[in-house]
């Protein structure tokens, strides 16, 4: 595998997690507004 290669299916590797990051990412603002209108 040539560096350039290599570099390119690192770059597409991370476009996959980043996507699959932020799609389940909840952030700490979300949690607590849930267990708030949960009455928690």
């Amino acid at each position: 595998m040539s560096h350039e290669e290599t570099l390119e299916k690192a770059s597409k590797e991370c476009e996959i997690f980043k996507t699959r990051q932020d799609q389940e990412y909840v952030s700490e603002f979300d949690k607590q507004t849930e267990k708030h209108l949960k009455g928690e």
